[in-house]
């Protein structure tokens, strides 16, 4: 870390005296609407198919790609904001924060937590911003919950798993993010390769080095709306 957190947290829209999430518990993520999904895909359970693909990247650093269904460490978890269980539209959702009434979006985050080996794997972020667009009516932006960053909600869930199996919380070692659809991601990707005259190419592919401009601009769209 090359800044202090008051120095993280001005760079902030606002800004913030810190960097550190204002949320922290699962608490937090029942009270703005966040409920674990009734169901996740199939298709999230197999790292090594075709269509990740991300076994060959866990395997360079000796690290286990197997998920909890192929009794593996890596925990597939997904989390989505809305009542999954109720039985009415997620259009006419709705939950209360200190007295002010907000919408659901179905935004959808879904990843691999692997506490043991300092793991996480974001494979669906789906976020409220994007979500929200998608229901009838849209969402205006003061329907958007606080705690919509797939960086918090993330945190809350490594932390809770951490501390349930007596891990270190701070033992996060690896990020990894797959599946890219953000159209901005994209276009900053491609912005990347053509300013380098790169091409995409398989494992383990291409390497921006901390500082660079490449690096930042990656970096700073990690988090999709």
């Amino acid at each position: 870390m090359q800044h202090s957190d008051s120095e993280a947290g001005a760079q902030f829209a606002p800004p913030r005296m810190t960097a550190q999430s204002p949320f922290q518990t699962p608490k937090d993520l029942r009270d703005w609407g966040w409920n674990d999904a009734a169901e996740i895909s199939q298709t999230y359970d197999d790292l090594s198919s075709i269509w990740w693909g991300a076994d060959v990247a866990l395997k360079g650093p000796q690290l286990p790609w197997k998920t909890d269904s192929q009794e593996g460490p890596n925990r597939l978890t997904s989390i989505v904001h809305q009542d999954p269980t109720a039985d009415i539209s997620v259009d006419k959702q709705t939950y209360k924060v200190d007295g002010k009434e907000y919408r659901a979006s179905e935004a959808e985050y879904t990843m691999i937590i692997n506490p043991q080996d300092g793991v996480i794997i974001a494979i669906s972020r789906k976020g409220p911003d994007t979500a929200g667009k998608e229901r009838e009516p849209p969402l205006k932006p003061e329907d958007m919950p606080k705690l919509h960053q797939f960086s918090d909600v993330g945190w809350i869930i490594w932390k809770a798993m951490a501390e349930a199996n007596n891990l270190l919380v701070n033992n996060l070692r690896y990020f990894l993010s797959l599946g890219i659809a953000n159209t901005q991601t994209l276009s900053v990707c491609d912005r990347i390769f053509r300013a380098n005259n790169l091409a995409m190419k398989k494992w383990p592919g291409n390497v921006f080095l901390a500082g660079t401009w490449e690096f930042r601009a990656v970096l700073g769209k990690l988090h999709p709306s």
